[in-house]
């Protein structure tokens, strides 16, 4: 065996050393190499993952500026008739309100402007870098930006419009008033424009151009900008006043139905009476329901012309609901903007039965006084309905209440809300 292996061996010619220290040239060159391409793979890797959590952050962030931009932009439109830095103070509370929320530790500046309807969020942070080690730098800054337009909403739900009557809106005794969901507004410029003695008065937001007396849950905002009246633009002009019928009484226990058109005269109520869809025009009369009448209508709109006034008392139940096209679409009474200056009735007996009425639609008094009295319950059921009257009395045991809903009017006008980055 010995001698096998050493005529191989010597059949073999040994490798040049030239070759040999080649080999080991490269070898040392691939570990090299391979050293280089494991970092490379290293840093890309490295890079990968602080990618994809960077992208992940400015994505949440992207987010959180578009909500609080959105929200912004809700709180200037829901605050028309506010002062300039009322509705920015707002807009900036909402916004602020939104990116503490959802990404509490960063930074934000939040940019309202009322010129151009907008509100701008800004917002940055600081995002740990999982391989800052190898990369050079422990954090990156990740920024966004989102923009919001929106539209003015006319969200007062109760306006007196008086500017010179010593209060706007009262309640006393016993009486509630109740706009959980919207604002109540009074443009009375005294130190009463508001002045709440009664037993409760709730409310998303108050608002007084004058003074405010009492309590109420929030507490009233005063020294407000005047709050323009919705209905400003109501033209009549195309309704007729040409009498058609007489003065009307449907006695307790009888029933009538009544149809559209012109009355002149009082018409009174004490039985049961259904009106037709229509414009129903009272002029120069007292429209009563008394006693325990039982009144209804849909898509009917009434028009007080002249003299002419509301005095809606007893124990009965009223539910009535507006026309939805024409002049008075979505007002279930309203009354000549030019007219005089009278006072309408909404008063409960008293006793155990009280009054119930309940509208869907807007009522609206421009020069009228609206006393709610006695013992009874007065409700607008529709969420985009308004009270607008010259002034508000609420006393007694009476309550009045309303469900419009100042964001749901913003989504009726959602539209109206642009978003851009």
């Amino acid at each position: 065996m010995k001698n096998g292996t050493h005529i191989r061996s010597l059949l073999q010619p040994a490798a040049p050393k030239r070759f040999q220290a080649f080999a080991s040239d490269q070898a040392g060159a691939t570990a090299i190499i391979f050293g280089l391409a494991s970092l490379v793979m290293v840093t890309a890797g490295a890079a990968a993952v602080d990618y994809t959590s960077l992208s992940r952050k400015r994505t949440e962030l992207q987010r959180t500026a578009d909500a609080a931009a959105l929200a912004g932009a809700r709180a200037l439109a829901l605050s028309a008739g506010w002062t300039n830095s009322q509705r920015e103070q707002a807009a900036v509370l909402d916004a602020a309100g939104v990116v503490q929320g959802l990404a509490s530790g960063a930074q934000k500046v939040i940019t309202p402007s009322l010129t151009s309807r907008t509100v701008r969020v800004d917002v940055t942070s600081d995002q740990v870098l999982a391989f800052g080690g190898v990369l050079g730098r422990p954090t990156q800054v990740v920024a966004v930006t989102a923009t919001a337009t929106y539209a003015d909403v006319s969200s007062a739900c109760i306006l007196a419009l008086a500017v010179g009557q010593p209060t706007g809106i009262a309640t006393s005794g016993a009486s509630s008033l109740e706009a959980p969901k919207c604002t109540v507004w009074s443009n009375a410029t005294s130190s009463t424009s508001v002045s709440f003695r009664g037993k409760s008065v709730v409310a998303r937001r108050i608002c007084a151009v004058g003074g405010a007396s009492g309590s109420s849950p929030p507490s009233a905002q005063t020294g407000c900008q005047s709050y323009s009246d919705p209905f400003a633009s109501l033209d009549i002009s195309s309704i007729s006043t040409t009498c058609q019928y007489p003065a009307q009484s449907v006695t307790g226990g009888a029933t009538a139905t009544f149809q559209p058109g012109v009355y002149c005269g009082s018409i009174r109520i004490a039985g049961t009476a259904t009106f037709q869809p229509g414009i129903y025009v009272i002029k120069d009369g007292v429209f009563t329901i008394d006693g325990s009448a039982n009144v209804s209508g849909s898509g009917v709109s009434f028009l007080l012309m002249g003299t002419s006034s509301l005095a809606w008392t007893g124990k009965g139940r009223i539910k009535l609901s507006p026309m939805t096209s024409g002049p008075l679409a979505g007002l279930v009474i309203a009354s000549d903007p030019t007219g005089p200056s009278v006072t309408s009735e909404l008063s409960g007996d008293g006793d155990l039965a009280t009054l119930e009425i309940e509208t869907t639609g807007s009522i609206y008094l421009p020069r009228q006084m609206l006393r709610i009295w006695g013992n009874g319950s007065t409700t607008l059921s529709g969420a985009q309905d308004k009270l607008v009257v010259r002034q508000i009395e609420v006393g007694g045991s009476a309550k009045l209440a309303t469900r419009a809903d100042d964001l749901a009017q913003m989504k009726a006008a959602e539209s109206t809300l642009r978003l851009s980055h």
